[in-house]
């Protein structure tokens, strides 16, 4: 034990412990103010020109001017969105590599028998970004110009007639079985690897018909060889005004929306995610990005770290209680 021998020695040792303590808030702080000093890797789990990567390229575009430093994005597809997300949830957690990702981020936590993170201390949630509904496609080679004819058929073949998804366990997955469940009808599920294959496919009427995520069946509106058949939201939307909800069509449990988040590691220091926050709340609301996102039919959100935390909680709950009712796995 140290004894100090007068006052002045004392005052001396006090101010070097204080030092000591004060040295690493100091250099977090300045941390803090000089982020981001370099660019900022934005890990998207799907395939280059899907819907999530659309918009995912529209907010690091203006993400990027917005806090002074390039924002590059990365797509990691695979495993319904757990390859990139597990990219993320190792990563060193300074800020500089962040997640965009979806619904399916809830969604396949809950289907994982052991999933590699935990979504609710493995990552830190940065900014919800916006919500958007699903749309059921059709080929138009396929003959289908309704939801009843597509009824109809399966009914008449049960077992001969597929549905593609972006994959196992993704929301083109779950919503496809929610409709077979719905509509009482028996069809086989084709999963691909991400939306760009899936569309491919459903233009050239290799399957029938796709869920697919709004903006990217708002980017096809005017695809002649595919068909608008029915919407997840609770009314019809204006960029599809011909388009029928399944509710108008009496087919229950499919009114469902998805979101677009952007998230960081989980030990990322919370001023540094609240700044990237607020940065990101900032682009949203540039008048060019809100346009185009208006555009792609989703609704800007921007809401806080908390809210969006507070967000993932109450989806968790809700895709669990789906989930398990349509019996629907990942792996």
């Amino acid at each position: 034990m140290t004894v100090c021998v007068s006052t002045k020695a004392c005052a001396v040792a006090l101010a070097s412990v204080a030092g000591w303590v004060a040295a690493p808030a100091m250099a977090a702080s300045a941390e803090v103010a000089d982020y981001p000093k370099k660019p900022i890797h934005m890990v998207v789990p799907s395939t280059a020109g899907a819907g999530a990567d659309i918009l995912a390229r529209l907010v690091a575009d203006k993400l990027g001017k917005t806090v002074g430093q390039p924002v590059v994005v990365e797509n990691k597809p695979g495993a319904s969105s757990v390859i990139g997300t597990t990219t993320v949830a190792r990563a060193q957690p300074d800020g500089y590599t962040i997640l965009f990702t979806w619904t399916a981020l809830v969604q396949s936590s809950v289907q994982k028998t052991k999933p590699p993170y935990d979504v609710f201390t493995d990552l830190a949630p940065v900014a919800e970004v916006a919500r958007s509904s699903f749309v059921l496609i059709g080929a138009t080679s396929a003959q289908i110009g309704s939801v009843t004819d597509i009824i109809a058929m399966a009914k008449q073949r049960p077992g001969q007639y597929s549905y593609g998804s972006y994959g196992n366990g993704t929301s083109s997955h779950i919503l496809g079985e929610l409709f077979k469940q719905s509509a009482g009808i028996s069809m086989v599920h084709v999963p691909y690897r991400g939306g760009a294959p899936l569309l491919s496919d459903l233009q050239a009427g290799h399957i029938p018909v796709a869920f697919l995520d709004f903006a990217s069946a708002r980017a096809n509106a005017g695809n002649e060889r595919l068909r608008m058949l029915a919407i997840t939201s609770s009314e019809r939307s204006p960029y599809f005004k011909t388009t029928p909800t399944f509710g108008e069509l009496g087919i229950r449990g499919l009114d469902i929306e998805g979101w677009f988040g952007i998230l960081a590691p989980g030990k990322t220091d919370p001023a540094i995610v609240k700044k990237l926050s607020v940065a990101v709340g900032k682009s949203l609301h540039d008048p060019e990005v809100a346009k185009r996102m208006e555009e792609l039919g989703v609704t800007i959100v921007g809401n806080s770290p908390n809210e969006f935390a507070a967000k993932l909680r109450r989806d968790e709950e809700k895709w669990r209680t789906i989930i398990t009712n349509a019996a629907i796995r990942a792996d």
